[in-house]
């Protein structure tokens, strides 16, 4: 025991070093994930707006191909294919985005779980 806590009982005298350096490693685990997170993320954006670019192109295109239409059944055609083409692209990107969302929750759980055994395991060789 160590100094008196001023009304009469005596203080231990913790080292607080190691739960310390477990707590540093900890935090640069967490550091670690979240750049991973941040970087995945930052893919999935990437590709959400490679697709927003592509169906602005589209609609362009469409507007063009209804501006040259002369008859009903060729804007029917252009309308038809539009909407056809539109949601069979939307579903497959959502495929796609919802594919990149389940593979970085993944990989982030991995990672953190990986990080957190390696502080343990550092822990555990100094300890």
């Amino acid at each position: 025991m160590a100094k008196s806590a001023g009304n009469g009982a005596e203080t231990p005298n913790v080292d607080f070093s190691a739960f310390a350096a477990l707590n540093q490693r900890t935090l640069n685990a967490m550091a670690h994930m979240n750049v991973d997170l941040a970087r995945r993320m930052l893919d999935m954006n990437s590709q959400y707006l490679d697709f927003v670019r592509h169906r602005l192109d589209e609609d362009e295109a469409t507007g063009n191909r209804l501006s040259d239409c002369t008859t009903m059944p060729e804007v029917v055609d252009a309308v038809t294919e539009f909407y056809r083409t539109a949601f069979e692209e939307y579903a497959s990107e959502m495929q796609k985005l919802m594919t990149l969302g389940t593979q970085a929750a993944a990989n982030s759980m991995a990672n953190a779980e990986n990080e957190v055994k390696h502080a343990l395991d550092d822990d555990d060789t100094k300890g």
